[in-house]
C-alpha cells in the first residue's frame, strides 16, 4: 500500500510539475535553511506570492490566447500565381496555434504549433482559393488569385464538357416545355388556368369526373352548374348547408362548418 501511494505521488508530482517543484524547493529550504522561523515565513510568503503571480500570469495567458483573434500567414503559393496542374498545395501558420484553419474545394492538415500544409483542386482557368482561420467568434481570411494553364488536350476535354452540359439544359428545357405545352391543353390544365386558385392534383381530379370530400362548391359547380337546391339549416351549432342537383348522383352535398368545402354528400 505504501508503495502505491509513492508511485501515486510521483505520477501526480509529474502531471503537476510545475506546482511540485516549487512546492519541494519550499520544503527544502524551510527544512534546511538555519534563519529564524520568522525570516522563514517571510521568505516562503514571499516565494509563494511570486508563484502564485507567475501561475495566474500562464492561466491568463491561456484564456487570451483562447479568445484571440487569430492570423494567418501564407508561405506558398504566392496571390496571381499560375500553375499547369488540376492542384497546388498550400503550406503556412497560424497563431494562436489552436485556431482551426479550413479551405474551400480542398483540405488542411493543421500541427499542434499551428503550421498547416493542404491541397486545393483546380477546376477552373481562374481560381480564387479561400483559406479561413477560426478562434471562438474570431476569424481571419486570406484569398488568393490562382491562375491554372490548361493544356490543349484539357482545353478540348473542358469544351466537350460545356458543350454536353449546354445540350443537356437544353433537352431538359425543350422536354418541360413540352410537357407544360400539354398540359395547357389539357382539359385539367384548362381548368387550372380559368381557376388559379386550385392546385394541378384538384384540377386532375374533376377532368377525370371525380367527387371527393374537400371539394369546393366552386368545383361542384364547374362540373354541374348551379344547383337546384341550396338549402341552409341551423340547429344551434351553426348554419349547415346542403347543395343537391336532381340529375346527378350521388345528388346532394353538405357543407357543416361554413367554410365552401364538401364534408360529405349522398
Amino acid at each position: 500500500m505504501k508503495v502505491i501511494k509513492i508511485i501515486i505521488l510521483v505520477i501526480v508530482g509529474i502531471i503537476f510539475w510545475y506546482l511540485a517543484i516549487p512546492a519541494l524547493a519550499l520544503w527544502y529550504i524551510w527544512k534546511k535553511s538555519k534563519t529564524t522561523d520568522k525570516k522563514k515565513k517571510m521568505i516562503y510568503s514571499g516565494i509563494v506570492l511570486v508563484l502564485s503571480f507567475i501561475i495566474w500570469g500562464i492561466l491568463i495567458s491561456g484564456m487570451i490566447d483562447d479568445n484571440k483573434a487569430p492570423k494567418l500567414t501564407i508561405t506558398e503559393p504566392t496571390n496571381n500565381q499560375s500553375v499547369q496542374a488540376g492542384s497546388i498545395d498550400i503550406k503556412g501558420s497560424v497563431t494562436p496555434s489552436q485556431t482551426k484553419v479550413t479551405v474551400e474545394n480542398g483540405n488542411i492538415d493543421k500541427k499542434p504549433d499551428g503550421s498547416f500544409t493542404g491541397k486545393v483542386l483546380l477546376p477552373n482557368e481562374q481560381n480564387t482559393i479561400s483559406i479561413k482561420a477560426e478562434n471562438g467568434n474570431k476569424s481571419d481570411i486570406v484569398s488568393l488569385n490562382i491562375t491554372r494553364v490548361f493544356t490543349e488536350e484539357e482545353k478540348a476535354k473542358k469544351q466537350a464538357e460545356l458543350e454536353a452540359q449546354k445540350k443537356a439544359e437544353e433537352e431538359k428545357a425543350a422536354k418541360a416545355k413540352a410537357e407544360q405545352d400539354a398540359w395547357d391543353k389539357s382539359k385539367a390544365g384548362q381548368l387550372c388556368k380559368k381557376h388559379s386558385d386550385w392546385s394541378k392534383e384538384d384540377c386532375e381530379k374533376l377532368a377525370d369526373n371525380k367527387i371527393w370530400i374537400g371539394m369546393s362548391l366552386d368545383m361542384l359547380k364547374e362540373k354541374r352548374g348551379l344547383p337546384d337546391s341550396a338549402n341552409p339549416s341551423n340547429y344551434g351549432s351553426g348554419t349547415d348547408w346542403q347543395w343537391c342537383w336532381h340529375n346527378y348522383t350521388p345528388s346532394c352535398f353538405y357543407d357543416h362548418n361554413e367554410d365552401g368545402l364538401v364534408d360529405s354528400y349522398n
